[in-house]
């Protein structure tokens, strides 16, 4: 008895098709190492966010939770944490969560606001 089906043609080919998205997502990232790169970045790919939390190791989870931390520091009414969806709608059309975000993935650990309010291990990922 097995607990997985294991289909070794099926495999390769989820791999190949992996390994195009890494090789296409590693192209469009080397340019966002300044603010302007990354803002452009999560303007012009709407799973911007989705990409970039699967390639620090972060989990949505923890990024929508933080970006409700980010919220309540601003004393933004808060009832509920956004959708990755609209986290990223909400920094196309307001640049303050642009500019906070962008710190955030950019210089979270060097950011006196984040580094006294979000545990180092988290930080360590961003």
């Amino acid at each position: 008895m097995s607990s997985f089906y294991v289909d070794s043609s099926f495999e390769e080919e989820m791999k190949k098709k992996q390994e195009a998205m890494v090789k296409d997502i590693r192209k469009e990232l080397k340019d966002i190492n300044t603010r302007e790169g990354l803002e452009k970045y999560i303007r012009s790919d709407k799973d911007a966010l989705k990409i970039l939390t699967s390639f620090l190791g972060i989990s949505e989870e923890r990024f929508k939770r933080i970006v409700s931390m980010i919220r309540r520091m601003d004393g933004d009414y808060f009832s509920t944490e956004w959708s990755i969806r609209v986290i990223r709608n909400k920094m196309i059309n307001d640049s303050k969560y642009m500019e906070k975000i962008c710190e955030l993935l950019l210089e979270g650990k060097n950011n006196s606001d984040y580094y006294n309010n979000i545990p180092n291990y988290i930080l360590d990922q961003i």
